[in-house]
């Protein structure tokens, strides 16, 4: 700057014009030379946004199917009994999808799967997927076969205030559901391999298929079995769901042999980074355990109002969170693998997460009541349930932005193999969610219970930040 005040080449002093004009063509050359050192982070941003694109253009069209899902049974069955008891009969088998599916097993196997890629052969890598496929399909057709003999057991302990015939058609629908945990836990294998591939947009398109399977035997079987047909749409789309993904990954050239090896050593490293995992998110479901046990003491309906909210709250996060930590685990784990930092990446992950999920999380509690008329207020879905329903999103909507910020994060450190850190950072937003939600449930009634999972899950986001940037010294 000093130089700019002083004389020109000629000896003469610099007029306004002149001055300002070369001070502007200053600034230029400075700001040329900082685009020129950030030309890398810029690709980055430019790679990972395409391929979130990708992912979330497949998961925006499911997850449409997926409100369609919700429409179709609201307009059915509304916030009854019979709504209730489907509820908590698919989340049964859904708390041990998280645990075994998509929530652990498939962070655990991609970085391994990558590993297998990279340093060794392509044949190598689908022996070892082929032996963890085999080994999961035993191990969750067992658990299948647990879980439909101990249904009752499983209802009482989820939800205890269920009695009657209440408590009877939950665990009739328990027990019809339950093997789609098998379907749905080899996708996730299958689903890591694709990823891996860049198949981004099929992984994010395949749960069409099961949102098909749900409304195709809702309306097909309505009128002769009731809510049952949605029980059985449940299995019939997690194999829909499934066969999609087989057909991509043979596409691609993967070749499947059945391999069962409970002690092969590269299965038993998938385990050791999964157990972790699946041991935190079966931690976390303790929040939706104690948050069903609680509702079910309440007014009819409360179940329904808070699962309607929650399913709307999962859209942003699925479009963009679940988007973006699907695309940073593969990519980031690819990179590792060859031995590269990969904080470009992590950095442009973090912008893009917040730059996006921010506004999205202040419409969803601006327009609650807007979106939960417009989707589900039709058929048995009264006025009345739109106003509990609209209350609920309102207190869930900060959540958005704490699911959201969590599944990226951890995605991060799962591209490490480390898998601890999300887990005890898991565990301490599980004692934080059961703390607020028994202190307010007296005081918000069920909309305590939307509020408590907002507050962990920011907590969590939290926490997952401070000590990744510790890790990293500088994100």
């Amino acid at each position: 700057m000093e130089k700019l005040r002083k004389l020109d080449a000629d000896g003469r002093r610099l007029t306004p014009i002149i001055f300002y004009f070369r001070l502007i063509s200053y600034y230029i050359c400075v700001y040329q030379r900082k685009s020129a050192s950030k030309d890398k982070s810029t690709q980055s941003v430019i790679m990972l946004l395409k391929k979130v694109s990708g992912f979330a253009l497949g998961t925006g069209i499911s997850r449409v199917f997926g409100l369609l899902r919700e429409m179709v049974l609201a307009h059915l069955f509304g916030a009854t009994m019979y709504m209730d008891a489907f509820r908590v009969a698919f989340n049964i088998p859904n708390l041990l999808r998280d645990a075994l599916a998509e929530g652990s097993l498939t962070p655990s196997f991609i970085p391994i799967y990558s590993e297998h890629s990279e340093k060794r052969s392509g044949e190598e890598a689908d022996r070892f997927a082929s032996t963890v496929i085999t080994n999961f399909f035993f191990i969750t057709l067992v658990i299948s076969i647990i879980g439909i003999a101990v249904a009752p057991f499983l209802v009482k302990l989820i939800a205890f205030g269920f009695t009657g015939d209440k408590f009877s058609l939950t665990v009739s629908l328990t027990r019809i559901i339950f093997p789609f945990l098998i379907f749905i836990s080899i996708s996730a294998i299958f689903m890591g391999i694709l990823n891996y591939h860049g198949r981004f947009f099929t992984t994010g398109f395949a749960p069409v298929f099961f949102n098909v399977g749900i409304i195709a035997f809702c309306w097909l079987l309505y009128s002769k079995i009731g809510i049952t047909g949605a029980a059985i749409g449940v299995v019939v789309g997690g194999l829909l769901y499934l066969v999609y993904q087989i057909i991509w990954a043979e596409r691609d050239g993967f070749h499947f042999e059945p391999r069962l090896n409970l002690a092969n050593p590269e299965f038993l490293r998938v385990v050791k980074i999964m157990l972790p995992i699946a041991v935190g998110f079966a931690a976390g479901k303790i929040n939706t355990i104690v948050n069903t046990l609680i509702a079910s003491f309440m007014e009819t309906g409360s179940i329904s109002y808070l699962n309607y909210s929650y399913r709307l709250v999962q859209l942003p996060v699925g479009l963009i969170g679940v988007a973006i930590a699907n695309v940073v685990l593969p990519t980031l784990s690819r990179e590792l693998s060859r031995e590269r930092s990969g904080d470009d990446i992590i950095r442009s992950s973090i912008k893009l997460t917040i730059s996006v999920i921010v506004p999205l999380t202040i419409l969803f509690f601006l327009l609650s009541t807007f979106i939960v008329r417009l989707l589900y207020q039709h058929g048995n879905f009264t006025a009345n349930d739109t106003l509990f329903t609209a209350a609920c999103l309102r207190f869930y909507s900060p959540a958005i932005v704490g699911f959201s910020l969590t599944r990226v994060f951890a995605s991060i450190f799962y591209s490490m193999k480390d898998s601890k850190t999300p887990f005890f950072v898991g565990l301490v937003a599980v004692v934080i969610n059961l703390s607020c939600a028994l202190s307010l449930k007296d005081i918000l009634g069920v909309n305590a219970l939307a509020l408590a999972v907002s507050i962990s899950s920011c907590i969590n986001a939290l926490f997952l930040f401070i000590l990744l940037k510790r890790r990293l010294k500088k994100v």
